[in-house]
């Protein structure tokens, strides 16, 4: 289950960014367009990668642990726990650090007012700042 439910995570994330892409590339990265293209596309993603789901029986036994946890690979789990460290993280503690603050998040709110991905050309830059 652990599997499935990591599988759909990436292919979430995936499609989110390819639907950035896309949306800026039709000029349309605002709120109507992740509704009028995004929403039907990550329930598309949702339903496929929902077919074939065996619902487990509630029943717990150690043996059954013991089966679940001998098939699993350490990779997918470690990769799980960075996720539940990140988001911890990023939970408790505000953003410090200068590029992030001055750079990254200016450049992607521009993006959003412009409705499509635009840079900032260096001579323009200069007489802004």
């Amino acid at each position: 289950m652990f599997d499935r439910i990591l599988s759909l995570l990436i292919r979430l994330a995936a499609t989110a960014v390819g639907l950035g892409w896309l949306l800026s590339a039709l000029n349309m990265l605002d709120a109507y367009g992740y509704l009028l293209i995004g929403v039907p596309a990550f329930l598309v993603v949702i339903v496929l990668s929902c077919r074939n789901v065996e619902v487990p029986t509630p029943v717990f036994s150690f043996r059954r642990l013991h089966r679940w946890w001998k098939g699993r690979r350490v990779l997918p789990l470690i990769f799980l726990f960075i996720c539940l460290l990140i988001l911890c993280g990023s939970v408790l503690y505000e953003p410090n650090n200068f590029d992030g603050l001055t750079v990254r998040i200016p450049r992607v709110l521009y993006w959003i007012t412009k409705h499509h991905w635009h840079w900032i050309h260096p001579h323009t830059r200069n007489s802004i700042i």
